[in-house]
């Protein structure tokens, strides 16, 4: 729902299921600076944020079918916003960067990490839908060795 509330200025506002009201605005590409209000989410990070939550629902699913214990899951996703034409923009690409530690029990080699992120990937009917490319840049927190791993996906 878009209101007009004066001359060039909108109060984009989404009602979600339950009745929770979510004040939006515009990507900075779109809208000049006195348009936009910049403590509201935009569309392009509310899209980069679904597609970190449901890879990591996704990815979690996987890792406990194959008997992996996750400690945390925490995910800084970054978005790339592309223009097309004159005027036009898209969502290009997600860069998930997500930082997963495991139980102190737990050996989870680099390979292993990238398959599950794959197959998060494959089953994630969300990323299914899209034409976005996703990306998983993963650096993990082994305890059992105090080390880290480093391990990229491209989908």
């Amino acid at each position: 729902m878009r209101e007009m509330i004066g001359s060039g200025q909108f109060d984009p506002e989404t009602i979600l299921a339950g009745g929770a009201k979510l004040k939006a605005t515009d990507a900075g590409a779109l809208l000049p600076d006195d348009y936009r209000d910049k403590g509201r989410l935009n569309p392009e990070n509310l899209f980069v944020a679904t597609m970190a939550s449901v890879h990591m629902l996704f990815w979690l699913h996987v890792a406990f079918q194959m008997d992996v214990e996750v400690e945390t899951y925490r995910d800084a996703a970054e978005g790339v916003l592309t223009a097309l034409s004159e005027g036009m923009h898209w969502v290009s690409e997600v860069i998930l960067n997500p930082k997963i530690t495991f139980t102190a029990r737990q050996q989870v080699m680099p390979g292993a990490l990238a398959r599950i992120h794959e197959l998060a990937h494959e089953q994630c009917f969300i990323a299914n839908s899209i034409k976005t490319k996703v990306t998983a840049q993963s650096l993990t927190a082994v305890p059992w060795i105090g080390a880290s791993a480093v391990a990229a996906s491209s989908f």
